[in-house]
């Protein structure tokens, strides 16, 4: 007869590989850089701003640094060095990396992160089983975080570009990114971003 724990574990176990098997997105990166790759069946898949991760997914990073972002418990991990992580359902694992920097944030915004343009497509489509929730309100929202966090901390603006972008406020998008790149001209992170969200705007105006 199964023991109480046994069973729980099993249970455990079952999920996560359901999960595994399904490809289900549990994760996201932000803003990576350097080189970060996913190894998957002896390929190798150079990863972007906002890609999706499954659990199980393998990262080799090689002199790189990223941020995974968890939305539906709003946990952030930041990653940097050389080695191998492979992603958790809840968190993630390395190989040869030193213990990541932990934060969290509020899951509101999370999940509206999670919601960014990938590759010129719409977060909200690409990410659609990750989240679904909503914030009330961006501006409100937007200046509670800027004034918590350190002036080189770029998650409110994702969070504020993400809610725009979803609502199709694409002139408040170029005014925020022009003010982004005349505070921090010289951050490879802004330049990220205004690459991201510049291709997305020009896909979605050529509709």
């Amino acid at each position: 007869m199964f023991c109480a724990r046994c069973i729980v574990l099993l249970i455990g176990i079952l999920l996560t590989g359901s999960i595994r098997a399904q490809g289900v997105p549990v994760a996201m990166l932000t803003l990576p850089q350097g080189e970060i790759v996913r190894l998957q069946g002896g390929q190798r898949e150079a990863l972007g701003p906002f890609s999706t991760l499954a659990a199980g997914d393998v990262l080799q990073l090689n002199g790189g640094r990223v941020s995974v972002l968890y939305p539906q418990s709003g946990r952030v991990e930041v990653w940097q060095g050389n080695g191998r992580l492979r992603v958790g359902v809840q968190h993630g694992e390395a190989e040869g990396l030193a213990p990541p920097l932990v934060g969290r944030m509020p899951g509101e915004v999370a999940q509206q992160i999670a919601r960014s343009p990938a590759g010129g497509t719409s977060g909200a489509q690409r990410t659609r089983s990750l989240v679904m929730s909503e914030p009330a309100s961006i501006d409100d929202t937007y200046r509670r975080l800027r004034q918590a966090a350190p002036a080189d901390d770029l998650n409110p603006e994702m969070y504020l570009l993400s809610a725009l972008f979803e609502r199709r406020d694409y002139a408040r998008i170029e005014q925020v990114l022009a003010e982004l790149k005349s505070r921090q001209p010289g951050n490879p992170e802004v330049g990220m971003l205004a690459a991201l969200y510049g291709k997305a705007l020009r896909n979605v105006r050529r509709q």
